[in-house]
């Protein structure tokens, strides 16, 4: 009901501020002056309904098009100044569109001055540029709000599910533990270093993914141990090869915790297999300002790829999407023999 209220009050608006200045110069019982022109010189008044056509052009071209563009590559700022350009440049088309008519119908004077005419648009557009900046701004700040009100409601969501999904894994890590505690009480060292291992995805799944950021040495290591207790799978003439490259200038700055491991999972999940050759090949490097991942694994033809892998590749777009906006690329390339995937994104 809201939603229904809050859409008719927006069309009337664009309709108040069209329709009624028409009306009243055409209903006005006297002359009424527009610009260079006065309603009497013409037998209809066609210099109204074309600067219309330059005004409405002005107005959604900026709000609709050329500010969306310019705030998304540039910046509030440039957004502003775009506008203050497209409003001049129209006020100077619409100044020689204006001339035009007047020397077409006698009414150009010898003292009329094409400066003088751009002038008169300049001022009858500032009220248009003044009305499509306000609701530009006004209209950005109601998105801005509706945004953070949706990532409040569904980083709330993702807390009661989290809190949910705690119990069990409290459970499994405090078991680790003990298991690690026998494990090296009899000696088995092999046993307790994967323990250990396992204790160390579970310590960092309970208690890291609980914040907004983690540092990348602690991603890292999550990566390692997984990959570590994955090989466990495979005997030493098994026709897999797995491969984890690193880049690290900075391994202390930050990213989102368990955002990598996700395509890692469905990279096991569909790209290995003991009956044949097959791989796993992933990268990661790290600068002052960005994080570069990659992994590219084989494909197996009977396994059908689904979108659900740990918490699903839809869910770590839509991560991605809330946390970067527009300031991260991840492309996917599905081929016949392999999947590859690329994620570049700066660091928090």
């Amino acid at each position: 009901m809201k939603t229904n209220i809050s859409s008719i009050l927006l069309v009337f608006f664009h309709l108040t501020i069209w329709v009624v200045p028409v009306l009243i110069i055409e209903l006005s019982p006297i002359p009424v002056t527009l610009g260079v022109f006065v309603t009497d010189d013409l037998e209809f008044f066609y210099p109204l309904y074309y600067g219309l056509f330059f005004n409405m052009l002005l107005f959604y071209g900026c709000i609709w098009l050329l500010m969306p563009f310019l705030l998304n590559k540039k910046g509030w700022l440039t957004a502003f100044l775009g506008s203050i350009a497209a409003y001049i440049l129209l006020s100077v088309v619409e100044a020689g569109v204006d001339l035009k008519v007047l020397q077409a119908h006698g009414l150009y004077e010898e003292n009329i001055r094409l400066w003088e005419v751009i002038a008169a648009n300049v001022l009858l557009n500032l009220v248009i540029w003044l009305l499509l900046t306000g609701y530009f701004f006004i209209q950005r700040m109601v998105i801005s709000d509706r945004h953070k009100a949706r990532l409040r409601e569904e980083k709330l969501q993702l807390e009661l599910d989290f809190l949910r999904w705690q119990v069990n894994p409290h459970f499994i890590f405090n078991t680790l533990n003990n298991l690690f505690g026998k494990a090296r009480k009899n000696k088995d060292n092999e046993t307790a270093q994967y323990i250990e291992k396992l204790s160390g995805l579970m310590r960092y799944m309970i208690y890291e993914t609980n914040t907004e950021k983690t540092t990348l040495n602690k991603e890292v290591d999550y990566l390692k141990n997984y990959l570590a207790l994955q090989k466990l799978r495979f005997a030493e003439d098994d026709p897999v090869e797995i491969a984890f490259q690193t880049e690290l200038k900075n391994d202390q700055v930050a990213l989102p915790p368990a955002l990598l491991i996700p395509f890692v999972e469905n990279a096991f999940k569909y790209g290995i297999s003991l009956k044949k050759s097959s791989f796993i090949h992933i990268t990661l490097s790290v600068n002052e300002k960005e994080i570069i991942f990659s992994v590219i694994n084989s494909k197996q033809p009977n396994i059908q790829r689904t979108d659900s892998s740990g918490i699903g590749l839809k869910n770590v777009k839509r991560r991605l999407e809330l946390l970067y906006g527009e300031r991260y690329i991840l492309n996917i390339n599905d081929t016949k023999d392999e999947y590859e995937v690329f994620l570049k994104f700066p660091v928090l």
